[in-house]
């Protein structure tokens, strides 16, 4: 698991700087890859330059089981609409018995012919159609699930990139603890102060026990079970803690009919609606038209036949069969409208979370976290002269410890806010190889 890559004594403290990475940098559109045939699988291999995003998006996209289930759903699918397109095959008719020879004669004979059902008008296109439509929704199918496990690589990335600041943070109150112990003048004090400091020891175990499941989470999308071979310094920081108000813009300008999901279940209507049409086409059966010649033993007597087959749709009249089709197009178009719906709904929440969380964000991190860090600091100064007891000095530090894993909480949220607008937008720019 990856949780052993992010023990306490193997991550070294890093700059916010150094930890900046906005997922806007690594856009790039989702497409199947024209052939659709299934790429090799690569590992993620060692080596001493850290991973770029678009280096770990080609290993997850090449290796995650689901995604090469949907690129073969896409093969069967072109599969079925190769053959939706093809007539049906003539049959050859053989026999060998007996035969009528004349006036009470009987003999044998043999006869040979071919039968061919005769499709009527509109309905190859009307299989063709529906074969269509499910072939167009297997790719949208594929190229949502392509984005989803990009998205959900970042957010991922994200958590750890997180727990990398906030694990820089609980170094960084640790040594202001132990410059406080300096100045301790009894054995209680030292002892209180001690006490504080294990337990922000044991906040960055928590952090590793969490890198550990992240990491759960990366085998799993990877397919790759020694991914903890992959040093955490390694992976990319995705990072996005201010406002991308540009990203903001083009969020509220989306057309929820452009997305993956809903273009998908348009094309779910669209196969419904094909296989209404191929339903009532079928309350009248093919014809069929078959031809032979028969000739008895000694040669005498050969016969022709000419045969038509026409059935009649008296019991069989596809009517369950249409009510079906007719119901299940009217609950294809209430999905289609449900999941529009929702894409507005899911976007504009996530715009409105976005400026609430920058708020807050700026309120922390420009007003509250430079105000805590001062007045820990002049506790801090009074306490090494003697002046404020250990109680203050630990309640000052406590506030200034919340207040600025409060900002990491809140910059978290933000980055990944951004990430799913981020997918939104990619959502609606995807092209789908035809």
């Amino acid at each position: 698991m990856l949780g052993c890559m992010v023990a306490v004594s193997s991550c070294a403290p890093k700059s916010a700087s150094e930890m900046s990475s906005s997922p806007e940098g690594t856009i790039h559109q989702v497409q199947l890859p024209e052939t659709l045939e299934k790429p090799e699988s690569p590992s993620l291999i060692v080596k001493d330059s850290p991973l770029s995003l678009e280096e770990l998006e080609s290993v997850l996209l090449a290796r995650n089981p689901e995604l090469s289930a949907a690129r073969s759903r896409v093969q069967a699918a072109e599969g079925r609409l190769r053959e939706a397109g093809n007539p049906p095959n003539p049959a050859l008719l053989l026999s060998d018995g007996s035969v009528g020879t004349g006036p009470g004669g009987i003999g044998r004979g043999r006869e040979a012919g071919v039968e061919q059902e005769i499709l009527l008008p509109g309905r190859l296109g009307a299989a063709k159609n529906v074969e269509a439509a499910i072939l167009e929704q297997s790719k949208l199918a594929a190229a949502q699930l392509e984005l989803e496990l990009r998205r959900d690589l970042r957010e991922v990335l994200a958590r750890m990139t997180a727990n990398q600041l906030l694990e820089q943070h609980f170094w960084g109150v640790i040594e202001l603890v132990d410059s406080a112990v300096k100045h301790a003048q009894t054995e209680g004090e030292r002892l209180r102060l001690e006490t504080e400091r294990t337990d922000y020891l044991l906040s960055i175990t928590a952090l590793a026990v969490e890198n550990s499941r992240l990491g759960n989470q990366l085998e799993e999308l990877f397919n790759q079970p020694d991914f903890n071979q992959v040093p955490v310094s390694q992976l990319p920081k995705v990072w996005q803690a201010d406002l991308n108000t540009e990203l903001l813009r083009v969020a509220g300008e989306l057309n929820a009919e452009n997305t993956l999901e809903v273009r998908g279940a348009e094309y779910g209507v669209r196969r419904e609606s094909a296989y209404l049409e191929q339903v009532r086409k079928r309350i009248w059966e093919n014809p069929s038209v078959s031809l032979g010649a028969g000739q008895d033993d000694s040669g005498d007597e050969t016969t022709a036949r000419l045969g038509v087959r026409i059935p009649l749709p008296l019991f069989a009249r596809q009517q369950g069969n249409l009510q079906e089709a007719e119901a299940i197009q009217d609950e294809s178009k209430s999905m289609k409208e449900a999941t529009r719906q929702r894409v507005v709904r899911e976007v504009r929440d996530l715009i409105q979370s976005a400026n609430e969380l920058d708020t807050f964000v700026l309120e922390y991190r420009n007003n509250l976290l430079p105000w805590s860090k001062t007045a820990y600091e002049e506790v801090a100064n009074r306490w090494s002269q003697r002046q404020a007891d250990p109680e203050e000095l630990i309640a000052q530090l406590e506030r200034y410890h919340l207040i600025a894993e409060t900002l990491v909480q809140y910059e978290y949220q933000l980055t990944v806010t951004q990430i799913r607008l981020w997918a939104w937008k990619e959502s609606v720019g995807t092209e789908v190889v035809e």
